[in-house]
């Protein structure tokens, strides 16, 4: 009992050092609070953003993909000198940013992981009333035609001053040097496609629905019979079929540990290096691939967002009738 009372009373001290440090006059931060604060109009300098620090809290269950999109939007619009970032790693995602990424955004980093840190961190983040925590931040101006409509996956039809804004931005977000040694055990053939099939459990639970790998492997075929396959999916259970089928045909990270967050991250750099890549639909990991080789190669989708809605409402998507002014 006495060792238990210890170490809860030591992870409670561990926590109150972490709390008072963030909150400590180097990083400016407002104090926290259970309730947030009520917007009912988009304000000018949104107080979470005052001397040029951003807080970003990402929803326990969100993926990579999204935590990424998620980020440079809110980097996008506010271009901040510092970014707070509430980074849990208990649940999809199991390894911290930093671990991960090498961002050279000219934007220093604090990463926080600590659970109870980042339960209990609810002050507002910007734009959190007006946005869905899933979608790349576009406003109506953005576009030149004025006519705004979804982007996200929609890959080879963005606008080009669309990827002109968010170009950057991802050819900045480096692979850590971790990631970046598995990428290079990696020779992709010139004639390498991606393939990227986001099938598992949690896709069906989600209604979603996991696509029919023959809707992957008709795409697959329209090829010449010497292409070759890079093949990135979430359990050896999904690649084997694709082996049996493409012998001495598809390639993978080597000895690619499944449940590894390095190899996934290594995976989703890979994915937009070929010319040309099959993803599945409404993945925002082979998403995420594309921006990060570029976003250059030519995308066929299997699946559709017809099959979804027939399985469930699509959320709707909030496009900004302005951006809010970014400080400098």
């Amino acid at each position: 009992m006495g060792v238990m009372m210890y170490k809860f009373c030591l992870k409670l001290s561990c926590s109150f050092a972490v709390l008072t440090a963030l909150l400590s006059p180097a990083y400016a931060i407002p104090p926290i609070t259970q309730t947030p604060i009520e917007m009912t109009s988009l304000p000018e300098r949104p107080e979470v953003a005052q001397n040029g620090i951003l807080h970003l809290k990402f929803w326990l269950h969100v993926g990579l993909g999204n935590r990424l999109k998620k980020m440079i939007s809110y980097l996008r619009v506010y271009h901040p000198r510092h970014l707070n970032l509430y980074w849990d790693k208990e649940d999809w995602v199991t390894s911290s940013f930093l671990d991960l990424f090498s961002p050279q955004w000219g934007i220093t980093v604090t990463e926080f992981n600590d659970p109870y840190l980042i339960e209990n961190f609810a002050y507002p983040e910007p734009l959190w009333l007006y946005v869905n925590q899933n979608i790349l931040l576009a406003a109506k101006d953005d576009f030149k035609d004025k006519q705004h409509r979804f982007i996200d996956t929609d890959y080879n039809d963005i606008p080009e001053e669309i990827i002109k804004i968010y170009k950057p931005w991802f050819e900045n977000l480096h692979p850590s040097s971790k990631v970046q040694k598995r990428i290079d055990e990696v020779k992709l053939p010139q004639n390498a496609v991606a393939v990227q099939v986001r099938n598992a459990p949690d896709w069906d639970l989600a209604l979603n629905g996991n696509e029919p790998l023959e809707k992957f492997y008709k795409e697959m075929d329209k090829y010449p019979q010497d292409t070759i396959f890079y093949l990135s999916t979430m359990s050896k259970d999904v690649a084997l079929p694709f082996y049996r089928r493409y012998p001495n045909r598809i390639m993978e990270l080597p000895d690619k540990d499944y449940s590894s967050m390095i190899d996934a991250t290594a995976d989703m750099f890979i994915l937009g290096r070929t010319k040309e890549a099959i993803f599945s639909f409404g993945s925002s990991f082979s998403e995420i691939g594309w921006w990060l080789g570029g976003a250059k190669a030519k995308v066929t989708i299997v699946g559709s967002r017809e099959n979804w809605q027939e399985k469930k409402p699509i959320m709707k998507l909030e496009i900004l009738d302005r951006l809010p002014k970014a400080y400098r």
